[in-house]
């Protein structure tokens, strides 16, 4: 009796194990499946992408799709590892992402962390459509192979039809008049008289800076005035600054960041040289800037 009890014991316990490894393997896609959709980025207006469906991981950063696979997962702490490969230096990391519910349990967010430390949250936007699968799967597909393009361009060019003979037409002499028509004479086209203030005028207008060139009579602005490549380069450096202005939280700082540029290195110039020197190197600065901020917030 002892024994026959021992086994009935013995196969309860093989039974919970079982149960609890089965329940493991439901529960660890459940967790996959819940944040599995796309969601924006708190802060940014950067979207990550996240499909999982049969079976398989796919991600995307915006338009960048990045090959992950399915690491450790967490269903306790709910957090799930994606193995990823660095593309800077091409080797292995994980990024790990955690679903935070809110506390009623009715709806939560999601951290990404990525293999460096960075974090950032993301807010729920939208479940998986048919057309985000079909635009994961557009940048999911490797391009056409030189050879297939050529294929399939050529496929799509419709040759030119070809026309039947014509047949020949017989030419009919054609019988000079016997009184050529009377010529009008033809005044002398007589010129124009030059006009001397073109010269100038085309001169003023060739080129322009950012400002008005007729209330600048002297000084470093003058400078600019006088020549084209500064005046190019004027106008570039106004759209440079725009550009920042438009992705800085910092305005004011900015405002009076260029103001300074212009009283210390570009106005200190008394020469050409010099301040197409101070022109580069201030467009470089803030050409450089724009670019990091243009950056969604998890990759800056």
């Amino acid at each position: 009796m002892k024994k026959m009890l021992n086994a009935i014991f013995a196969i309860a316990m093989l039974m919970m194990m079982f149960g609890c490894s089965e329940q493991k393997k439901v529960e660890q896609p459940t967790l996959l499946q819940d944040i599995s959709g796309v969601w924006k980025a708190q802060g940014s207006n950067g979207l990550m992408t996240i499909d999982y469906s049969s079976n398989r991981l796919r991600m995307l950063m915006d338009d960048t799709f990045i090959p992950v696979t399915v690491g450790a997962i967490d269903n306790e702490n709910r957090t799930v590892n994606f193995n990823v490969t660095v593309a800077a230096t091409g080797k292995p990391a994980v990024w790990t992402i955690r679903q935070l519910w809110n506390n009623d349990k009715t709806s939560f967010h999601i951290q990404l962390t990525l293999h460096d430390g960075t974090q950032d949250q993301f807010s729920f936007v939208r479940k998986i459509s048919t057309d985000d699968l079909n635009h994961i799967a557009s940048l999911d597909t490797p391009s056409k192979s030189g050879h297939a393009a050529q294929e399939a361009v050529a496929a799509t060019v419709t040759p030119e039809p070809v026309q039947a003979p014509q047949p020949a037409v017989e030419a009919v002499p054609v019988v000079a008049s016997a009184v050529p028509p009377a010529i009008e004479p033809v005044p002398p086209a007589v010129a124009p008289a030059p006009d001397e203030k073109a010269p100038a005028q085309a001169a003023a207008t060739s080129f322009a800076p950012s400002f008005d060139c007729s209330k600048v009579s002297s000084g470093p602005e003058r400078l600019v005035c006088d020549s084209p490549k500064l005046a190019a380069l004027d106008v570039e450096l106004a759209q440079s600054y725009k550009r920042q202005m438009e992705l800085t939280d910092d305005k004011k700082q900015l405002k009076a960041d260029q103001i300074e540029w212009r009283r210390k290195e570009r106005d200190a110039c008394s020469s050409a040289s010099c301040m197409e020197e101070a022109y580069r190197s201030r467009i470089d600065d803030l050409d450089a800037v724009s670019g990091h901020l243009s950056k969604p917030a998890q990759f800056r």
